[in-house]
């Protein structure tokens, strides 16, 4: 059994049919720091919807989990597939001598219809990410 990424977080609205939105605090040390730099990008805090069917209420404590397998395979699927295929196209239109730009316009075309690609196969597959109720 594969170990899980747990965080607490708080119900900020519920729509009915199971469907809630969570936010949760960001645990990077980024996040947790003051200073005004300018690698400060990310928010300390996230907001996410999923679905579940435990009776929550705006405000209720909740435990948010997931698989650490699914935090792997997703970023593998977002980050390194893609920057893998940008640059075999790039090497290998640049090997051809193809101009730079032609090379970077069909560079940025590949990766969009890669990331339709994996919204069209994924885009409906239930999250399997975990809610509890915190008391």
């Amino acid at each position: 059994m594969s170990e899980r990424f747990e965080n607490v977080g708080k119900v900020l609205k519920v729509y009915g049919n199971g469907k809630v939105e969570i936010i949760v605090q960001q645990l990077s040390a980024c996040a947790s720091c003051h200073a005004s730099c300018s690698m400060a990008g990310e928010k300390a805090e996230k907001v996410f919807t999923v679905y579940t069917d435990l009776d929550l209420k705006e405000g209720d404590a909740v435990k948010v989990s997931i698989d650490n397998i699914n935090i792997r395979r997703s970023a593998v699927i977002t980050y390194l597939i893609p920057t893998i295929i940008l640059v075999v196209v790039a090497l290998i239109l640049q090997s051809l001598g193809t101009k730079d730009i032609y090379i970077a316009i069909s560079s940025i075309a590949i990766i969009a219809f890669y990331f339709l690609l994996i919204k069209f196969l994924f885009g409906n597959k239930k999250s399997e990410i975990k809610i509890e109720k915190l008391e």
